[in-house]
C-alpha cells in the first residue's frame, strides 16, 4: 500500500475525508430546523465520530510506518466516513433526488470492517513476532537492573542465575556457548570506544537473530557473550555456534564514512552441562576452553 508515511500527511488525509464528507452533505441537502433535531441520536452518533477520530490520532502518533499501520489507517478512515455521514444526517435533509446518499453511506463501513479485520490479523502476527523477540531477551522475567545498556542483553549476574535455574529445575541436558570477538581491543584502540560499543550492539543483535526462541543470550564481559541453550546437546550447540560464526563473518560494520568495512571474527567454546557442576564451574570451563583456543591462535 503506497500511502504517505509522514504523520502529518496521514492526518491531512483524515482532515480531507472530514471536509469532503461535510461539503458533500451540505451541497446535496438542506439544513434541518432545530426543532427537527434528535438530540439523543446526535449525542450517540457524534460520540462515535469523536471516538474514531481519536483512534486515528492514536494509531498515527504511536505506530511506526508500515503495512499494518496502513491497513489500520485505511480501515479507520472508511469507518469514519460512514460514521460522519450518519451523524450529518441529523442536521441535513436530503431531497428525493439525492436520497442515494443515505443508501450508500453504510458502504464505507462494510469495506472498513473488512480492512480492519485484515489489519487486526496482521497486528496479531506482528505482536507474536515482537513477543518472540522479547522472550529471547527476558526469558522468565525482566530485571532492568541486570540488563547491559550497550547491547540490551542481560548481564553476567543474570546468566549465572539462569544457569543455576537450569541445573536445579531442568532434568534435561543443556549446553552453553561462550563467544569472544577477536581483536576487539585493537578495534577499540583504532576507532574509539563509541564505535566499539556500536559494534558490540550490532553483534548482539545478530546473535539474537541466530538463536532459537528458548535460548538466552547475555553479555558476559567486554566483548564476551554467553548463550544458554536449553534441551540441547553439545553437537547441536556446536552447529549453532558455526552458524553464528558464519553470520558474523558477513556482518559488514563500517566504522568510517568510507565504503570499506570491518568483518568481525570470533572464537567460541561449547560445553554441555554435567550434573555434578554448578554455574560458576561451567562458566570457568567455558572460559578455559576459550583461552586454549586463543593460545592456539597465537601459536598459529
Amino acid at each position: 500500500m503506497n500511502l504517505p508515511t509522514s504523520k502529518y500527511q496521514r492526518l491531512s488525509i483524515t482532515l480531507l475525508v472530514l471536509i469532503l464528507a461535510i461539503m458533500t452533505t451540505l451541497f446535496a441537502g438542506n439544513t434541518k430546523s432545530i426543532n427537527q433535531y434528535n438530540w439523543l441520536d446526535i449525542l450517540g452518533e457524534g460520540s462515535i465520530v469523536i471516538a474514531i477520530i481519536a483512534w486515528i490520532l492514536f494509531s498515527v502518533i504511536s505506530r511506526p510506518s508500515g503495512t499494518v499501520t496502513n491497513k489500520l489507517f485505511i480501515g479507520l478512515n472508511l469507518l469514519l466516513l460512514t460514521a460522519l455521514l450518519d451523524f450529518l444526517d441529523e442536521f441535513i435533509q436530503y431531497p428525493s433526488s439525492n436520497a442515494w446518499l443515505t443508501t450508500i453511506e453504510s458502504l464505507p463501513a462494510l469495506f472498513g470492517m473488512l480492512v480492519m479485520t485484515w489489519a487486526l490479523k496482521s497486528l496479531h502476527h506482528e505482536q507474536q513476532s515482537i513477543n518472540r523477540q522479547l522472550f529471547k531477551q527476558e526469558r522468565f522475567y525482566r530485571e532492568h537492573q541486570q540488563v547491559d545498556y550497550i547491547t540490551g542483553l542481560h548481564s553476567a549476574q543474570y546468566i549465572r542465575q539462569q544457569i543455576g535455574r537450569e541445573i536445579d529445575c531442568s532434568p534435561e541436558q543443556f549446553s552453553l556457548l561462550m563467544i569472544d570477538i577477536r581483536q576487539f581491543d585493537h578495534f577499540n584502540r583504532q576507532y574509539g570506544e563509541t564505535l566499539g560499543n556500536s559494534l558490540l550492539a550490532d553483534v548482539a543483535k545478530l546473535l539474537m537473530m541466530n538463536v532459537r526462541s528458548t535460548d538466552l543470550v547475555c553479555r558476559y564481559a567486554s566483548d564476551c557473550f554467553i548463550i544458554l541453550l536449553p534441551h540441547t546437546k553439545i553437537t547441536a550447540a556446536s552447529e549453532i555456534a558455526n552458524q553464528i560464526e558464519l553470520s558474523l563473518a558477513h556482518l559488514a560494520f563500517k566504522p568510517t564514512q568510507q565504503p570499506s568495512a570491518v568483518y568481525p571474527l570470533i572464537l567460541w567454546s561449547a560445553l554441555s552441562h554435567q550434573h555434578e557442576k554448578n554455574a560458576q564451574q561451567i562458566i570457568v570451563g567455558l572460559a578455559d576452553a576459550l583461552l586454549a583456543q586463543k593460545a592456539d591462535q597465537r601459536v598459529a
